[in-house]
């Protein structure tokens, strides 16, 4: 059951990985993409170190059945975070129309 779920989780980060990451080069200006895709990238790997320290420490103190409440927690924090910004984000990223189009 945990290797299945561990599959499909792979293959949904996967696949959001490069939409994400397309959708950042698609609203940063173009004097700037590298700049912040570098930073895009440079975050997401710092999330995924700090988050495996902080998974490890939190396993040691409180206890490995317990992870699963932290994990949780981060995935609501982060759920919240995200709609917080695409609610604030919608108004900026709607599509230019052209006439004649």
């Amino acid at each position: 059951m945990f290797a299945g779920m561990y599959f499909v989780w792979g293959g949904l980060l996967g696949a959001t990985t490069p939409v994400l990451t397309a959708l950042i080069s698609r609203v940063a200006p173009d004097q700037q993409q590298g700049r912040v895709l570098g930073l895009a990238q440079s975050t997401a790997q710092m999330s995924a170190i700090c988050g495996i320290a902080l998974g490890g420490w939190f396993a040691q103190v409180a206890g490995l059945s317990n992870i699963y409440f932290l994990v949780g927690l981060v995935y609501l924090v982060g759920l919240f975070a995200c709609t917080f910004g695409y609610v604030r984000m919608r108004p900026l990223t709607r599509p230019v129309q052209h006439s004649g189009d």
